[in-house]
């Protein structure tokens, strides 16, 4: 654009109108699962040493313990995730027919 040029907008008289594309309502919630769930396991970390204090364990028991929990949390999130995908394609193939 040169000196003499105007930009687009002014030669309407109004300003470019923002978009108004939002999010699903589906992804802010997933983005506010996600931060809660990894917020959980980073304070954890952080609390380590209290941990093993008060379990009376050492610091790499009560590490291991933190990290059996975890596991067990994503083979429960995996085994519930299957299944509701599962019932929701019944419920799909069932509203078809």
């Amino acid at each position: 654009m040169t000196a003499t040029q105007a930009p687009p907008s002014s030669s309407t008289g109004t300003l470019p109108t923002p978009a108004t594309n939002r999010l699903p309502l589906t992804v802010w919630l997933l983005g506010a699962v996600a931060f809660i769930m990894g917020t959980t396991e980073m304070v954890v970390a952080g609390l380590l040493p209290e941990v093993a204090t008060s379990l009376d364990v050492s610091l790499g028991q009560a590490g291991l313990i933190i990290a059996v929990l975890a596991l067990v949390a994503v083979i429960l999130l995996a085994a519930t995730s299957r299944r509701t995908h599962a019932t929701a394609s019944a419920v799909e193939s069932a509203e078809r027919n």
